[in-house]
């Protein structure tokens, strides 16, 4: 289940809503969908998750994957493509850094992987929450 920690809403004179362009932000410890411009915070100490990127993506959606450091020797992030590839690949990708930051963005043909990791530890975690 994703906690989400972050969330703007947007009355457009007829319902509230999220703009596509805005950042999401959500913790979790278990599988999970992934949307457009979702940051998500994974929380690995009970084991592995799986991510699925999102089907439809549109051209520069991005998603950002942020580990917290919990991983645990039997549980590693694996990142699906759903019915796309990343980086021209059907397959899946393990993620199995400590405070890594691995960022996925659709390029219209395929999700592209960008990674930097291992970073400062937590303080990661607190810079993308509290946006310093």
């Amino acid at each position: 289940m994703a906690a989400i920690l972050r969330e703007f809403e947007v009355y457009d004179g007829n319902d509230w809503t999220l703009p596509s362009r805005l950042d999401r932000m959500s913790r979790i410890t278990s599988s999970h969908t992934a949307k457009a411009g979702e940051t998500i915070l994974t929380d690995t100490s009970s084991g592995g998750l799986a991510i699925t990127l999102p089907a439809s993506p549109e051209a520069g959606d991005r998603v950002l994957i942020v580990d917290e450091g919990h991983i645990n020797p039997s549980g590693y992030v694996t990142v699906a493509p759903g019915s796309n590839t990343i980086e021209g690949v059907a397959g899946n990708v393990t993620l199995q850094v400590k405070y890594s930051r691995t960022e996925f963005m659709w390029t219209g043909t395929t999700w592209a992987r960008y990674r930097s990791g291992p970073s400062t530890g937590k303080s990661m975690a607190m810079n993308i929450l509290f946006g310093n």
